[in-house]
C-alpha cells in the first residue's frame, strides 16, 4: 500500500471514528434532554 493511499485510509478512519463518536454524544443529549423533560414535567404536577 503507497503512503498517500494508508494516509488516505487512516483519514478515512478517522472521518468515521468522528461520525460514530458524534452519534453516541447526540444520543447522550437527547436522553439528557428527555430526562430533564420528565423531571420539569414532575415538578409542575407538584
Amino acid at each position: 500500500m503507497s503512503d498517500e493511499l494508508a494516509g488516505r485510509v487512516s483519514e478515512t478512519l478517522s472521518q468515521l471514528r468522528l461520525r460514530a463518536l458524534l452519534v453516541e454524544v447526540q444520543d447522550r443529549i437527547g436522553e439528557i434532554v428527555e430526562a430533564r423533560d420528565q423531571l420539569a414535567g414532575s415538578s409542575r404536577r407538584r
